[in-house]
């Protein structure tokens, strides 16, 4: 079918629409239905469908992984469904399946865009980088005044006094620092890219990068500071020659290195939060007072997240490794079934868990075993195309957000209701049919690609 202007016009707008409110949560055009909130983000995604197929865009899959991933998808959907006879709590039902059926058309609807637009590309990160100016702000505004936009973390901070260091953390539309870093991590593996590939800004996508850290940094966020360094490393691994790699032996670089990294570790150790606190103090008198932890039990984090990893192994090994159900991980915990006190917390705090104990291995082995294929692909042309080159971009990107991806899923509460799960898992398939079409070569055995391309 032909494209007309204002086809392509109202493609694009909903492509930016959608991409631009990834951050924003319910924070933008929220309606409240109850069991769940639609936003602009999810309003933009469900409209995306019909304007798609009666456009004749709407594309279910391309190459070889795509055609997994959506066939994944739609397996996954169908057997969550099955859960139900056997799920304990129609309301978590209802919302995991919601939240996982939405995962399966930001998959389809990400993928149409990406072959109906004429430069989805531009378009993807015109609307990222947009969003991301809106949340850079509204941090800074955050880290000056302390104050916070309504919801969960500003309800938290009512429980600290108005000079407790928690309430200059940046958390901006996500509530939560561990959420909010996510995004700044993958934000930064997107700077990285777009520094190559428009060199004259490169030192604005520096600056923005090193906000990121700080940003991240500021909320105490362990993974998040492990996946935005884990981020650096791979840059400078993946994107340079051997030649310049071997710079390094050079002893006055290595002086230079050691210099930035006692500033780096000053930095790091410095809590400029309770630096700010402590001038709120001076000026009107009130005394700071400790933050509470959310654990009921007084136990630390890392015994929580252990425990709770504990409870949803059990759960697993109960449920005769078919899973207990869409949504079964909190209602299972809250109602004390189990092994380990996890101080009130009920999400599991950790993909790899929330996916074996809810789904078993019906889910997990095939989920799991696509996540191998796709990183061992991307490993293995890590060298095929020309160092510099659009392909090699491709690689390079591919690998830095697979790793950050696997580190920070477990960093969220719970990962399936995160749109920047479902977002990154798509942004890499469509990176693998890339890479597929650009080389030609599959890494799958012959007569499993020939069948999946029938």
């Amino acid at each position: 079918m032909p494209q007309t202007p204002v086809k392509n016009l109202l493609l694009k707008g909903l492509f930016f629409a959608l991409v631009f409110s990834i951050p924003f949560g319910s924070y933008l055009f929220p309606i409240d239905l109850d069991v769940i909130v639609l936003s602009l983000f999810r309003i933009s995604l469900f409209l995306s469908v019909p304007v798609l197929f009666f456009t004749g865009n709407l594309k279910l899959y391309s190459g070889t992984f795509t055609k997994i991933h959506f066939y994944l998808m739609a397996g996954w959907v169908l057997y969550a469904s099955v859960t139900y006879f056997w799920a304990i709590d129609a309301q978590y039902f209802i919302k995991e399946l919601f939240y996982l059926f939405s995962g399966a058309l930001i998959f389809v609807v990400f993928h149409s865009y990406y072959h109906c637009l004429k430069n989805p590309i531009k378009t993807f990160f015109t609307a990222w980088f947009t969003g991301f100016f809106s949340q850079f702000l509204l941090s800074l505004w955050e880290m000056n005044t302390g104050n916070h936009l309504y919801g969960n973390f500003y309800h938290f901070l009512k429980t600290l006094s108005p000079n407790h260091f928690v309430n200059w953390v940046p958390v901006s539309t996500f509530n939560n620092p561990n959420n909010f870093s996510i995004y700044l991590v993958l934000s930064s593996i997107f700077f990285f890219i777009t520094r190559k590939v428009r060199p004259e800004y490169k030192d604005l996508f520096m600056g923005l990068i090193a906000y990121c850290f700080l940003a991240i940094h500021l909320g105490s966020s362990r993974l998040g500071v492990i996946a935005i360094l884990t981020t650096y490393f791979l840059y400078l691994l993946l994107n340079n020659t051997a030649e310049t790699i071997k710079k390094f032996a050079s002893p006055k670089l290595w002086v230079l290195i050691a210099i930035s990294t006692a500033t780096f570790f000053y930095i790091l150790n410095t809590d400029y939060t309770s630096i700010m606190a402590e001038s709120q103090i001076k000026e009107t008198g009130i005394k700071n007072t400790p933050a509470p932890t959310k654990p009921t039990s007084g136990m630390n984090s890392t015994e929580v997240r252990k425990n709770l990893i504990i409870n949803g192994l059990h759960y697993f090994a109960d449920s005769k490794l078919i899973g207990i159900g869409a949504g079964g991980f909190e209602p299972y915990t809250q109602s004390g079934m189990g092994k380990k006190d996890t101080g009130g917390m009920i999400n599991p705090h950790n993909w790899t868990i929330q996916v074996l104990a809810n789904y078993g291995l019906i889910v997990f082995v095939p989920l799991y075993g696509f996540y191998f294929i796709l990183i061992a692909y991307f490993m293995r042309h890590r060298k095929t195309f020309l160092l510099g080159s659009q392909s090699h971009f491709y690689v390079s990107g591919g690998i830095m957000l697979f790793v950050v991806y696997a580190i920070t899923s477990n960093s969220d509460s719970s990962f399936i209701n995160n749109n920047l799960n479902w977002t990154t898992l798509t942004i890499l398939t469509l990176i693998g049919d890339q890479i597929e079409l650009k080389s030609s070569k599959s890494i799958l055995p012959a007569f499993l690609n020939n069948q999946l391309k029938k």
